[in-house]
């Protein structure tokens, strides 16, 4: 049995359907993820600047990634 043009048409429409709905699941899911840490670094920068008493003083100095060097 051969298909139609039109049956071809609307099997390619309802693939891309799919597609549009997964994508638009996926970034929901990330855009919410970013926001949830987003939300958790801005407690956990409160929380840790009302431990800072004072002022920090700050440098240029660069500081080796690995104690070691």
């Amino acid at each position: 049995m051969d298909k139609s043009p039109m049956m071809d048409s609307n099997l390619i429409m309802t693939d891309k359907k799919n597609w549009l709905q997964l994508l638009a699941f996926v970034t929901g899911s990330i855009n919410q993820e970013l926001l949830l840490r987003n939300e958790y670094l801005a407690a956990e920068n409160h929380i840790l600047k009302s431990q800072i008493k004072g002022r920090l003083q700050l440098s240029d100095r660069v500081l080796p990634l690995n104690p070691t060097q």
